[in-house]
């Protein structure tokens, strides 16, 4: 192992595995992007290794070795240390000074304080944008009882976005969320406000039972995914939509757990409410599933996340419309 020097190492420290996506490391580091500014860096106290301690304890769970850490406190205090550090503070305060002028200096944003843990059983639960390009996931620690109204407060929203979970819209603030079904480990969706459906020209029972928010797909604009989910939905409805958008989210959300990553073709409840449906194969592979020894494989990476990533906020953000016009 060389750096770009080519000098290497004089010491490996192995941090553990870790359990965090790729997604979730990215919103962690956007999250503490505003402490860790050109204006709060500094030799001493907050420097790489301060940094690293910060995404280490978050991926794995525990501190990088303690001698790294207190290195900057044992070297200070001696003599080298008192003729350093009065110039490392210049070389400092000038580079600094040059970013300034650059315009390349950003002050340090004081992050609000953490919410207070909830008291009893917890679980955990991520947040996310229905839609894509939305606000980057976030992970909460609720309490097992919290309701949708203790969701809502905790995320400092009002009353206009809607939480949804496996296409189900969470109505109630003051129902709990473990009543709607949610689980530790498991994703709520967050939706804009609420999509008005067109004004039914007759009250009479027909109108009512027609399919809700029936859309005209541009087939010649439509990407293959788009038109795989609206296959699937014309032959089997919202119920094949939530079973895809479960086998994805599955994968997404437990990307080590193996049993998520093969889909039996020979499976009977699979062909039943999966297999049985035009389309629904198809966005399974639009996903990034393949067949091989007759099951469908996916197998995650950094480069099956944004396909798979891509299929299951389009089958959201399709189920948030059919939810919505429903209501």
């Amino acid at each position: 192992m060389r750096d770009m020097m080519g000098r290497t190492p004089d010491r490996l420290e192995a941090m553990g595995a870790t359990q965090k996506t790729e997604a979730e490391l990215d919103a962690f580091l956007v999250s503490v992007a505003p402490s860790w500014t050109a204006a709060s860096y500094d030799l001493w106290t907050k420097n790489c290794n301060n940094f690293s301690e910060a995404v280490v304890r978050f991926l794995c769970g525990r501190s990088i070795p303690a001698w790294i850490l207190e290195l900057p406190n044992e070297i200070r205090p001696t003599p080298l240390g008192q003729v350093i550090a009065p110039m490392m503070a210049s070389q400092q305060d000038a580079l600094k000074n040059q970013l300034a002028r650059g315009g390349g200096l950003i002050e340090a944003v004081p992050s609000p304080p953490p919410p207070p843990a909830p008291e009893g059983p917890t679980m955990t639960v991520t947040v996310k944008a229905a839609a894509a390009g939305g606000e980057g996931p976030k992970k909460l620690t609720v309490s097992a009882t919290a309701t949708v109204g203790d969701l809502r407060e905790l995320l400092q929203v009002d009353g206009a976005p809607r939480f949804v979970f496996m296409g189900k819209l969470l109505k109630d603030d003051a129902k709990t969320l473990k009543s709607y079904g949610v689980k530790d480990g498991l994703v709520i969706l967050v939706v804009g406000a609420r999509m008005s459906s067109s004004p039914a020209s007759s009250p009479a029972p027909a109108a009512a039972s027609s399919p809700p928010a029936a859309r005209a797909l541009d087939v010649a604009a439509a990407t293959p995914l788009e038109l795989a989910i609206a296959r699937a939905e014309a032959s089997g409805g919202a119920d094949v939509l939530k079973t895809l958008h479960k086998i994805l989210s599955n994968v997404a959300h437990h990307p080590t757990e193996t049993k998520y990553q093969q889909l039996k073709l020979g499976n009977a409840a699979f062909q039943r409410k999966c297999l049985s449906k035009d389309g629904a194969r198809a966005v399974l592979e639009a996903a990034g599933f393949s067949e091989r020894d007759g099951a469908l494989h996916i197998t995650p990476s950094a480069s099956a996340w944004v396909p798979l990533s891509e299929a299951e906020r389009a089958l959201s953000a399709r189920l948030d419309a059919l939810e919505a016009a429903a209501a």
